[in-house]
């Protein structure tokens, strides 16, 4: 019996079964966080074809999967599986490789298990979260509500305050997620260990986030200004929001993602050395 010895085109060259201590998470400079974006722009520019197709059709699929009763609240399992194949595609295209839409659902035909289990994590972290959060919410309103003054002002500020803090843990949480999916695709580790390194991330180069957050959210803002005509006049309602949406979502949506590829590549060895084999 003749072994089968055709090369699979999703794996990345040298990548064997990584543990945590062999990514190496790397510190870096705060101003890398603007490379990253500088870096993410310099890919998006060399396919952005092939990346705004990749983004449309996470989209598409997304919405599809929360159209479908009950399987819409688990479509969240099968977000690092997009994620990783989208990093695929960024890694190829970083080492001059060809690379194609198919390249989406490569997670399905490697580290799909790992990368179901990313999925559940965040899924099962998110969702205490939001319980919290709710609980708080639900305590507050319990505990001061009058029906004749209404919540007392206090309360009230505490109660926002608590769902502010669960969205933006929330957010902090999905950021993990898409590093470690990126992770466990491109480097072969194990989903807590790539959890565990994504999160030390945050505490290592936490100056970087500040700047790479910093910035991408005043491209958002750039972004929403067409949104201001709309503001001022409604007649020019569609005026604002038409452009504003198809430039987040055919240019910022997919360069932030590409920016969270360079970013692991930028602070973890195992990655970069995974996209740049003997570099």
């Amino acid at each position: 019996m003749t072994q089968d010895i055709t090369p699979n085109p999703y794996q990345i060259p040298g990548t064997q079964l990584t543990q945590a201590g062999e990514i190496r998470l790397r510190r870096v400079p705060a101003m890398n966080g603007l490379e990253w974006l500088t870096d993410a722009w310099g890919l998006f520019r060399r396919r952005p074809g092939l990346f705004i197709g990749l983004t449309l059709l996470m989209a598409i699929i997304n919405f599809a999967l929360g159209m479908v009763p009950l399987i819409g609240l688990f479509a969240s399992l099968l977000s690092p599986v997009f994620l990783g194949g989208f990093a695929l595609a960024a890694s190829k295209i970083d080492r001059g490789e060809p690379a194609e839409v198919g390249d989406l659902f490569a997670g399905f035909k490697q580290n799909f298990s790992q990368l179901l289990v990313v999925g559940a994590i965040f899924l099962g972290i998110g969702f205490v979260l939001m319980m919290v959060g709710g609980i708080v919410v639900a305590v507050c309103f319990a505990l001061g509500f009058n029906m004749n003054t209404g919540l007392s002002p206090g309360l009230l500020v505490t109660g926002m305050m608590a769902i502010m803090v669960a969205f933006l843990l929330i957010m902090a949480l999905f950021i993990t997620m898409s590093y470690a999916a990126m992770i466990v695709m491109l480097t072969n580790c194990e989903p807590v260990a790539a959890y565990r390194e994504a999160f030390n991330a945050f505490l290592v180069n936490f100056m970087p986030f500040l700047v790479f957050s910093a910035a991408s959210a005043f491209l958002y803002g750039v972004s929403a200004l067409p949104l201001t005509l709309g503001l001022i006049d409604t007649d020019l309602l569609l005026v604002g929001v038409l452009p504003m949406l198809g430039f987040v979502v055919l240019v910022v949506s997919p360069w932030m993602t590409i920016a969270i590829y360079t970013g692991v590549k930028d602070m973890f060895e195992a990655v970069s050395n995974a996209v740049n084999p003997g570099a």
